[in-house]
């Protein structure tokens, strides 16, 4: 992400490391190989929550896909496993998001190869598959998943999700919206919506009401996939797919020249 805070703070204003005042990074991907996890079971000694998996709680933009290789668990059940919050409504204002809250932590993806266990572990625990939130629309379409209400996610034995990012390049973009974008595929009953980046630019007291015209999405691949703009749409964008597996095609209906 743009504008982070350094990791190792001198002053207390740097604190907590996490927190970023500038949008998310067009690239960026974690990738994390023969780690150990063990006694995560939900909740520390002192009651607060204790999970293997958890979200920036400013991650408004972009939380990169996190890809894990040959990774063990041990003593982690499905409450330690993860937790995947959902977008603050706090963030549903006009100096922030704008009407609906920015939307980084509905595209989030845990993608899982090889996985072993042992001792108390989670229900339902394979080898491959991939944690994703659980939208009923997004997630909830994909073939071969398990609701986990304790981590509010869905394990998907899949490895067909991807993260899907697109922005818009024309010379207004930072200052017309084309929010909310629609990203569909009726056949499955696929409808992810998703929201522009937050308005990180402070003048004195007040924000500039301009937002980054960038996408995360998470898709299920080998999908087609029609893109709905609530605007006019670009003229001039840039896509990008960060997927272990498959492909897709991508639909733009515009209003004058047809479909791209």
């Amino acid at each position: 992400m743009n504008d982070p805070k350094p990791l190792h703070p001198t002053m207390a204003s740097s604190l907590p490391i996490y927190v970023s005042h500038g949008e998310g990074n067009w690239g960026g991907r974690v990738t994390s190989t023969n780690l150990t996890f063990k006694n995560f079971q939900g909740l520390s000694r002192c009651g607060a929550k204790h999970n293997a998996f958890a979200l920036n709680p400013m991650g408004s933009d972009k939380i990169p896909p996190h890809f894990f290789a040959n990774c063990k668990f041990e003593n982690s059940d499905d409450v330690g496993f993860g937790f995947i919050m959902k977008p603050p409504l706090k963030w549903a204002n006009i100096k922030d998001c704008g009407n609906f809250p920015c939307t980084a932590p509905t595209n989030t993806i845990f993608v899982f190869t090889g996985t072993s266990y042992s001792g108390n572990t989670i229900s339902g625990a394979w080898k491959d598959f991939t944690m994703v939130p659980d939208d009923l629309t997004v997630g909830g379409s994909y073939p071969g998943c398990v609701h986990k209400p304790d981590m509010q996610a869905y394990l998907c034995k899949t490895r067909h999700v991807g993260l899907m990012q697109f922005e818009n390049l024309d010379d207004d973009a930072w200052d017309r919206a084309v929010q909310p974008v629609f990203i569909l595929n009726e056949e499955n009953g696929f409808n992810n919506t998703v929201n522009a980046m937050m308005d990180h630019i402070w003048d004195a007291f007040y924000t500039g009401q301009r937002r980054m015209a960038r996408f995360p999405a998470q898709i299920y691949t080998d999908w087609d996939y029609t893109v709905e703009f609530s605007g006019t749409p670009p003229k001039k964008m840039r896509f990008n797919l960060d997927a272990r597996v498959g492909a897709v095609k991508i639909k733009i209906p515009y209003p004058v020249a047809g479909s791209i």
